[in-house]
């Protein structure tokens, strides 16, 4: 049961309804607003703010996009030199 705090005040609220019809009720932009929230609580990967993975992926293919994943999560960690690196590969490849 969630709870929220109102005037300073813990307030215990018990809601009737489900995740489908609670998502389905979304405009476009509370669709986008609940991914992101979801990729920064740590359940989603970034990858699916990007529109997730394709089906068809081969197993090399969905390593990488995890190692990706990773560094997107560790941008803030990173020395200069090493988004130098990542940004000289996206332009060679782009």
């Amino acid at each position: 049961m969630p709870s929220f705090t109102e005037y300073g005040v813990e307030v215990d609220v018990d809601v009737d309804i489900t995740v489908d019809e609670f998502v389905s009720e979304c405009s476009s932009k509370e669709i986008k607003e609940l991914i992101t929230a979801l990729v920064e609580d740590g359940h989603l990967k970034p990858s699916a703010a990007r529109g997730g993975v394709p089906n068809n992926l081969t197993a090399k293919q969905l390593e990488f996009i995890e190692m990706l994943d990773v560094l997107f999560e560790r941008y803030y960690s990173m020395s200069n030199e090493e988004c130098d690196l990542i940004e000289q590969l996206y332009r060679k490849y782009k």
